[in-house]
Order: C-alpha cells, then sequence, then structure tokens
C-alpha cells in the first residue's frame, strides 16, 4: 500500500514537471459543473500543450478503449485539440454527463481511424525549345564531301538564321587550320581547290549577312504606301539602244511577287521572288522582302541572244530561261543602280 502512494506521488511529480510547477486541479461530484470545466481547460491551455493533450487521450484509450490506441498513436498532436485535456481532468475526479462521455468516445474513434492524404506533387514539365537543324551546315558537310573527291560542290542553301551562318563559318576556320597545321592528312592534289571552295562560301557568307540586314526593314501598311514616292530614289536604267531592251517604272516593284531584272554592265539576269505576300518593298536604292535562297542570278555570256530568247516572253518563260544558262546561280543583291533595268513583274 505505502509502495502504491509512492508510485502515485512520483507520477504526480513527473505530472507536476511538465507542467511547469503548476498544480493540477483536482474535482469530485459536487465540483464537475460547467463553470470549472471551463476552469479546467482555461488551465491546461496555458501549463500544457497539445502533446500532453494527446498523451492523456492515449493513456484514458489504454484503460477504456484499447483497441483504438495503436490509431491514435499514429496521429498528429493537434487533432486531439481539447480531448486529452478534458479526459485528463476525468483522471482528477471529474464526472462527465454520459451523453458528453459517449460524444468524447466517437470523436477518438473518428481521429483513430483518420489517414493522412498522399499529396502528389505535381511535375512540372519544362518544354525543351525545338532547335531548327543547320540545314546549311548539312549542305556544307556535302559540298565538302564533293571537293574531297574532286567533283564540283554542290549548292548550300544559306537560310537566314545568324547562328547557323557562324556555325558554317567556324567550321570553314577549322578544316583551313588543320590545313595549315596538318597538311599530311589531306591529299596533295586536294588541299589548293579546298582552300579555294572554303574561301568562296566565307566570301558568300559575308554577302549573305549583309543581304539578310539590309532585309530586316519594318513593314509599311499597304494603305499607307505610295509607290511613286518609295521608289523616287532608286536608279535604274531606262532603255538600253544596243540590246533594244526598255525598262518598266521602278513603281511596278512595290507589292509584286516576282520580277526579272537585268543588269548591262555585268551581264546578269536576275530572278526575285519575294519573301512574303506583301510583296516587295524597297528602302532607297535596295529591293526589300525577297526570298533569299529563291531569288537567283546567273551572268549572260551572250546577251543579244538573250534578247531573242525573252523579248515578248512571259515572266514563267524568262524564268526557264533563266534555268536553261549555263552556269553557276548566285543568291542575288537587293542593291539596284542606273545599269539595271525591269524587264517583267507579276503580282
Amino acid at each position: 500500500m505505502a509502495r502504491g502512494k509512492r508510485m502515485s506521488a512520483k507520477i504526480q511529480a513527473a505530472v507536476d514537471n511538465l507542467l511547469n510547477g503548476a498544480s493540477e486541479p483536482k474535482f469530485t461530484a459536487l465540483n464537475s459543473d460547467k463553470i470549472n470545466l471551463v476552469r479546467g481547460l482555461n488551465h491546461y491551455a496555458v501549463h500544457a500543450k497539445q502533446e500532453h493533450s494527446k498523451k492523456w487521450a492515449i493513456e484514458w484509450a489504454k484503460k477504456n478503449m484499447p483497441e483504438i490506441v495503436a490509431g491514435l498513436r499514429d496521429q498528429k498532436d493537434w487533432r486531439f485539440s481539447n480531448l486529452g485535456y478534458v479526459l485528463r481532468m476525468v483522471e482528477n475526479g471529474f464526472l462527465l454527463e454520459e451523453g458528453q462521455l459517449e460524444r468524447i468516445k466517437a470523436e477518438l474513434v473518428q481521429i483513430s481511424k483518420f489517414v493522412e492524404p498522399v499529396v502528389e506533387e505535381k511535375k512540372v514539365v519544362i518544354k525543351k525549345a525545338v532547335v531548327a537543324p543547320n540545314k546549311a551546315l548539312e549542305d556544307f558537310d556535302y559540298a565538302v564531301d564533293d571537293v574531297l573527291m574532286g567533283q564540283e560542290p554542290r549548292s548550300i542553301a544559306f537560310g537566314t538564321d545568324k547562328k547557323h551562318h557562324a556555325e558554317v563559318i567556324a567550321q570553314c576556320d577549322k578544316i583551313l587550320r588543320e590545313m595549315e597545321e596538318a597538311p599530311e592528312n589531306f591529299a596533295k592534289d586536294k588541299i589548293r581547290p579546298m582552300k579555294k571552295f572554303l574561301n568562296a562560301v566565307k566570301k558568300q557568307l559575308d554577302t549573305v549577312v549583309q543581304v539578310v540586314r539590309q532585309q530586316r526593314v519594318r513593314k509599311v501598311a499597304p494603305k499607307k504606301i505610295n509607290p511613286v514616292k518609295m521608289v523616287s530614289k532608286m536608279p535604274y536604267k531606262k532603255k538600253d539602244e544596243a540590246l533594244g531592251l526598255e525598262s518598266l517604272r521602278p513603281e511596278v516593284l512595290i507589292g509584286a511577287k516576282q520580277a526579272i531584272v537585268y543588269n548591262t554592265e555585268y551581264r546578269f539576269l536576275m530572278y526575285f521572288k519575294a519573301a512574303s505576300d506583301d510583296g516587295f518593298m524597297v528602302t532607297g536604292s535596295t529591293l526589300k522582302n525577297y526570298d533569299l535562297e529563291k531569288s537567283v542570278f546567273k551572268k549572260i555570256r551572250k546577251p543579244e541572244d538573250m534578247v531573242k530568247a525573252i523579248k515578248g516572253s512571259t515572266l514563267a518563260a524568262m524564268r526557264k530561261y533563266l534555268d536553261t544558262v549555263k552556269g553557276k546561280e548566285f543568291a542575288c543583291k537587293g542593291r539596284f543602280n542606273e545599269n539595271t533595268m525591269i524587264l517583267k513583274v507579276s503580282g
């Protein structure tokens, strides 16, 4: 008996220590009313924590509802709120009404069965930017193979991407450097034509880069365009007596989709194709908004034969004639001068 009292005293001392020395309230049947219930709850709210509420609820359940103890242990402290405080007061003599005790039991059962929902982290899908393949570099590699095999290098579609241009130039420089540093890795009869090809590519790319830069102009709304005013500074050759050719006026270029142009000084027959449905534009002496890859020219060896073949022809027939001209195609430059004649346009 004495030992039981000593154990009770130790337990009480541990609880008092837990409550920072504050003595727990005691109850009897005489003071088990609402006022003292509120006072008791206030006492524990000040001197205890929610972890104590859970601990006392589990201790009470061990004696009265052992089947739910395991479920209660898995729950978070805050779910027990004041339940443990009330049950501690019951342990200390407070008499609950039967309906109150049943509600507490039902609430404890609900807590023991609660399962924390699994929150799935949403995976953030980062869309990778689709990088366009460098068609110019691919064409260049094939052309290099042609030169190494002693064949005529195929044409290269350079496009308008500055990054692609830089990659081709870097590859040219790399091969040129390798030929300087380790010429033994190349066939002797291929070094000279390869250098000539690579320098030609770099020179052509330089021209393309300049043309691309010229092409980047602000689009003008069609309703605000004054064709005559737009071409007022564009030089052109009105007539060539020797060839019997007459030029169209430059304003016909504005908004047109195709054009055949001839330079009498250099004997260049040029075909221009618009880059969009807006058609051609002009800034100063330069034709703008033309497709860099589809606009090409060739040098004419016998202009008199050219005139006989195209005079009075449609633009489509002139374009076909250009395809039949022997010689290499080059990318057009949009700058006009006093030797430029506009032979045919179509919208």
